[in-house]
């Protein structure tokens, strides 16, 4: 679910509650979307301006991880503007991606959760329950995305 749009420098780039920044405390960038040219074969994260950094004080902001002085950060609705047919919306996207990551594994559900070694599950699953926990603060309900009693094998 398109969150807003936001203007960096000639681009466009619509974010949604998956898309990272990261703020070391002078710049905030973001970190999963660059539509910047190559230099040395690498992509540069786009740098928002202020205009871009003050439109982000719309939403809250979700503390993913810390790397010294830097925070990395999703975006997430804020209270009064969340409503169950969003998070229903939001939550059958999340499904999509999460089965089709684990259809690709080739293993079932349970061993895709024991053996990435990639660090996507863990990531996944910390923004998935941070998420649930503010939808459930709202007094909304969050689909279980995990079957607590799923059998080995299945």
């Amino acid at each position: 679910m398109k969150l807003i749009t936001l203007k960096i420098g000639r681009h466009q780039y619509d974010i949604t509650h998956e898309d990272e920044f990261m703020d070391n405390g002078s710049i905030v960038t973001l970190t999963t979307q660059s539509k910047e040219g190559t230099s040395f074969g690498f992509r540069p994260d786009p740098r928002l301006p202020k205009r871009a950094v003050k439109e982000l004080a719309a939403f809250n902001r979700h503390e993913v991880r810390k790397s010294g002085p830097a925070s990395y950060f999703v975006l997430l609705p804020k209270p009064e503007t969340l409503t169950q047919e969003q998070v229903d919306e939001v939550f059958s996207e999340i499904k999509v991606e999460w089965d089709k990551r684990v259809e690709a594994s080739g293993k079932s559900q349970a061993l895709f959760l024991a053996s990435d070694s990639t660090g996507y599950v863990a990531k996944f699953m910390a923004n998935y329950f941070a998420a649930s926990e503010n939808v459930k603060s709202l007094g909304l309900v969050m689909p279980e995305l995990l079957k607590a009693t799923e059998e080995p094998g299945e």
